[in-house]
């Protein structure tokens, strides 16, 4: 069986009805605030203070209550904030100290060449150091494009790079410098 009747706010002759509101806090409700803030619902508060809902849900709609909810959400965020502002920095100095002590790895870069160069490059364009412009991975492959390779090859590729130089420096044309005298 449903109760019919006027909505809150409704005329009822020449006054409104209003919804009941405590005419005296009572640190109880501070208590039912603070566990509708931490997201208990208005029936387990009821059941915890042996309230009915309908008496929950107009004490959390007074405006001390109201007040109350606003001052805790504004002191959340501002404490959010600043945590947040506070961990990021704690995590950018722990990244810095892993990438430095990555970077002063000496096995690892002689172990993974190539993985290692790579890793640096993109520290220093991260570091806007290394402009993407000024590095050209070549007509063969796009600009944030990586080839992963075994050791053994990039070994292979590392010893062929090195025999070409050396080609290259060995068969350079002989230029003579030819000085005239008049």
């Amino acid at each position: 069986m449903t109760a019919v009747g006027r909505p809150l706010g409704s005329q009822n002759g020449n006054r409104m009805i209003m919804p009941w509101r405590p005419l005296t806090w009572k640190p109880v409700y501070e208590t039912m605030v603070a566990l509708h803030c931490v997201g208990y619902t208005n029936r387990e508060i009821a059941k915890q203070y042996e309230y009915s809902e309908v008496q929950v849900s107009n004490i959390l709609r007074s405006p001390k209550s109201q007040q109350i909810i606003k001052d805790y959400k504004d002191k959340l965020r501002s404490t959010t904030a600043t945590n947040e502002s506070e961990r990021m920095a704690a995590i950018k100095e722990k990244a810095i100290t892993h990438v430095e002590n990555l970077m002063n790895n000496d096995e690892l870069a002689a172990d993974h060449p190539f993985k290692f160069a790579d890793f640096s490059v993109s520290i220093l364009r991260g570091l806007g150091s290394l402009n993407s412009d000024t590095h050209s991975p070549g007509p063969a492959a796009a600009p944030d494009t990586n080839i992963m390779i075994g050791n053994d090859i990039a070994t292979k590729l590392l010893d062929g790079m090195q025999k070409a130089q050396e080609a290259k420096r060995l068969n350079a044309p002989k230029t003579e410098i030819v000085v005239e005298q008049k």
